[in-house]
């Protein structure tokens, strides 16, 4: 099985403030380290376009998309999901093709 990796790409409503949204980021760790298949989680913040990345590794496909589900389905993700702006909201998943990096 083939790692399957998860980037969101999100703006949050313009009356949240900046430490609300990062509030509200470190909040979804809680909700999706119970969930079966998770792996890692990372968020990135850019302040100049006032946006996030969340990246999130889950085991496979399948694992990735029966989250995708059941946090949907949450009680207080809803809640976090009600402070983004959702009609710029990019969600998508991908398996990695290929890799370089630095030797050290």
């Amino acid at each position: 099985m083939k790692d399957c990796y998860e980037i969101v790409v999100t703006k949050f409503k313009r009356d949240v403030d900046f430490p609300k949204q990062k509030i509200a980021m470190e909040k979804l760790n809680e909700i999706v380290f119970g969930l079966e298949g998770f792996k890692a989680r990372n968020f990135y913040y850019s302040d100049a376009l006032n946006s996030w990345i969340d990246f999130v590794i889950w085991k496979d496909e399948s694992s990735a998309k029966s989250a995708a589900k059941l946090v949907g389905e949450h009680s207080h993700a809803k809640e976090i999901f009600d402070l983004f702006d959702q009609e710029n909201m990019l969600f998508s998943q991908y398996e990695i093709v290929g890799s370089f990096q630095k030797a050290s």
